[in-house]
């Protein structure tokens, strides 16, 4: 089964998300840091999605997404998120490959995040 990235600073969305998804058959690391999130990429070259939330302290979800692409790491992303808001963000997020389709909003539905994870990691198998 997959092994799925978390980044959130939302602990309590770290705990839900890694109990649904565990119950699922995923394999689940979680982070509530960007930073070390990266570091978790760098080191795991069997990462096989990530979730990730946009706005986080320090480092934010755009800035992850930019360093991950400056570090050659090609990891599916879906956006978790509370809200985008300004054309420059969207258009960054665009930038980097986010597809409004891989951005999904909180709270999420259990079953729309399962389906689009599902979605997510079958476009590598074609």
């Amino acid at each position: 089964m997959a092994k799925i990235l978390l980044v959130d600073d939302e602990v309590q969305i770290l705990d839900v998300f890694d109990e649904l998804l565990t119950m699922k058959g995923y394999t689940v690391i979680k982070t509530a840091n960007a930073r070390y999130g990266l570091e978790i990429i760098n080191k795991e070259n069997n990462i096989d999605l990530i979730l990730l939330d946009l706005r986080m302290p320090g480092m934010n979800g755009t800035e992850f997404l930019q360093e991950m692409k400056k570090a050659g790491r090609d990891i599916p992303v879906i956006i978790v998120t509370g809200n985008i808001d300004g054309v420059d963000f969207k258009q960054s997020l665009e930038a980097l490959g986010v597809k409004k389709k891989d951005m999904l909003f909180k709270p999420v539905n259990f079953n729309v995040l399962l389906e689009a994870i599902k979605d997510k990691l079958s476009e590598g198998d074609g």
